[in-house]
């Protein structure tokens, strides 16, 4: 009996503590591939966001005890473990890729106390390609080939720093005056080290 109980608690403790952050920091990934990617401790960064989680939600685990229904217990129980840790992932993720905590930490009250904030989580890679706004680009090549592409939702840039793959959906001609572009109706694949500089604006 009591090793039985001493398997509920464990099973438990995986639920309520360790779930939660492994639910988190996956919907942080979905922003910010590269947001959880340098930290040594994998199991402290779970336990870290399910604390957060548990501070913000520990009342669904009160009504949990207490509720004798189990339609209530179940829907509870979806969104403490499941629902919640995943909105604040994506939302953690949002506050990240935006640099939100190094505009606060850039303020006059910390520039005073020379505190310099520095952009974490996010590589130049990623915060370049995790805006979905349609933009458009100069691509140069290492043999200095140039492609004039554009960059949108059905674009893909690899997160993997070892595979900086890119695929651009829609490739440009220019004409001879050089101020306007005309799609050629087909897409662009370049393979990991091939880039030597990419240009991004809006036309």
């Amino acid at each position: 009996m009591i090793e039985k109980l001493s398997d509920l608690s464990s099973i438990y403790f995986i639920v309520i503590f360790l779930i939660p952050g492994f639910v988190s920091s996956q919907a942080i990934r979905i922003i910010c591939p590269d947001a959880l990617r340098k930290t040594k401790d994998v199991l402290t960064a779970y336990v870290t966001l399910s604390s957060l989680n548990f501070a913000l939600c520990s009342f669904m685990l009160i009504i949990m005890n207490e509720t004798k229904s189990i339609f209530v217990f179940s829907a509870l129980m979806s969104i403490y473990v499941f629902i919640f840790p995943f909105v604040s992932g994506i939302l953690i993720g949002g506050l990240i890729q935006n640099n939100v905590f190094r505009h606060i930490m850039s303020r006059k009250v910390f520039s005073w106390m020379k505190i310099r904030p520095t952009v974490y989580g996010q590589s130049a890679w990623d915060s370049l390609f995790s805006n979905i706004d349609s933009r458009y680009g100069i691509v140069v090549l290492q043999d200095d080939t140039t492609f004039r592409v554009k960059l949108s939702l059905n674009s893909f840039a690899s997160s993997d720093p070892e595979e900086r793959d890119i695929y651009f959906e829609e490739v440009f001609k220019e004409n001879r005056y050089g101020k306007q572009w005309t799609s050629i109706n087909r897409g662009l694949y370049i393979p990991k080290g091939q880039i030597k500089s990419i240009e991004v604006f809006h036309l």
